[in-house]
């Protein structure tokens, strides 16, 4: 695939999800078309993880197998598999899922009408899935990423949930371009994913939960 035709490069960062990375892989390719590659970077997993993407890669259908790019790395964290990701990648606009989410049939197809009407960033509300069934208090719900008390747009778009996260928005690569993500920190979204934001005013939310972010019980965020 030419550069010139990748509209979308996916960017999956892998590290130990053999236990999701499949359903992950599989909303990716029923929401993609020809103008998308998937760039798969593991970071040094111990697990099965890499047999699982390697053996999703040799079941697909031809037209789809030119599309998706595996890297394996050294274990150096989720920054530099994100860096790592964005420097390969070909296309116009960055989307960085986790492997341990999935996505909408549509959602790269919201995103490129959007793409048609000037927009540079589209910011999607998530639903929020918990692991843990057991746990009668911890139910599914939508995290907005619009804060509808803010009187100022990007302030309510900083105020609204995951504002941070790289994971529900899809970025005009050239944005990325001054940035890069911390190395050896948590939350390294944090870091560049605001800043981003105040870099443009071509941003467009979308009110609907097209990501599904899965709540882990030993992620980040959930320990912390």
């Amino acid at each position: 695939m030419k550069s010139n035709n990748v509209l979308f490069s996916i960017i999956v960062p892998v590290y130990n999800t053999e236990k999701y990375i499949l359903k992950c892989l599989e909303s990716i390719k029923n929401a993609m078309k020809e103008d998308c590659e998937v760039i798969i970077v593991n970071d040094g997993s111990t697990d099965n993880s890499e047999q699982i993407v390697k053996d999703f890669i040799e079941k697909l259908p031809i037209e789809y197998k030119s599309k998706f790019i595996y890297k394996f790395k050294k274990n150096k964290g989720l920054a530099d598999t994100k860096n790592v990701g964005i420097s390969l990648a070909r296309g116009q606009y960055i989307s960085v899922i986790d492997s341990d989410d999935y996505i909408s049939d549509d959602f790269y197809d919201v995103a490129r009408r959007l793409i048609k009407e000037g927009h540079e960033i589209i910011i999607y509300d998530l639903y929020v899935i918990f692991e843990n069934k057991s746990n009668k208090e911890l139910k599914n719900y939508i995290g907005r990423a619009f804060n509808d008390c803010k009187d100022n747009f990007k302030t309510s778009m900083l105020s609204g949930a995951m504002q941070g996260s790289s994971c529900n928005k899809i970025i005009k690569k050239d944005l990325y371009k001054p940035y890069e993500f911390p190395t050896n920190k948590e939350y390294e979204d944090t870091a560049v994913t605001p800043f981003i934001l105040m870099d443009t005013e071509k941003i467009k939310y979308v009110p609907y939960p097209m990501y599904y972010y899965l709540q882990r019980e030993k992620s980040i965020v959930a320990t912390n």
